[in-house]
């Protein structure tokens, strides 16, 4: 249940053509496990929130966002396809949570993060100011 000492997690669910080997029925089946394990999740307070994404978009990189391409790459074989928030008291217990995903059985990936206030660069830097003599 969502309490305030749990933390926010990110599950990156990485993946799309983890279906490719099953027939229309199967597909159905697992997407139907999937969204009855999200929703318990919702229902319980754990899961917050998440999304399947487009599988096209832009990638922006250089210089003030000069690089603008069509992506993510057909040949990337390790395309985030959507996002799961969730609520945990700590990684191991997010990732246990994790564990549970019916998808995993068919090649999906989840990618579990914590969700930081700060970002490491940030906070190294800070921390370095915070050590530097006055």
């Amino acid at each position: 249940m969502h309490t305030s000492t749990n933390s926010e997690f990110m599950f990156l669910i990485v993946g799309y053509d983890w279906d490719k080997d099953l027939s229309s029925d199967e597909a159905r089946a697992a997407l139907e496990r999937m969204m009855t394990w999200f929703d318990g999740l919702l229902k319980q307070g754990v899961a917050t929130g998440g999304s399947p994404l487009a599988r096209h978009g832009k990638i922006v990189a250089g210089k003030n966002g000069s690089m603008v391409a069509d992506g993510p790459f057909a040949e990337a074989k390790e395309v985030v396809g959507g996002y799961i928030s969730v609520q945990a008291s700590d990684l191991a217990a997010a990732t246990a949570i994790a564990q549970q995903c019916p998808l995993l059985e068919y090649g999906l990936t989840l990618d579990v993060r914590a969700m930081v206030d700060e970002c490491a660069i940030s906070r190294r830097l800070r921390e370095q100011a915070e050590l530097a003599p006055a």
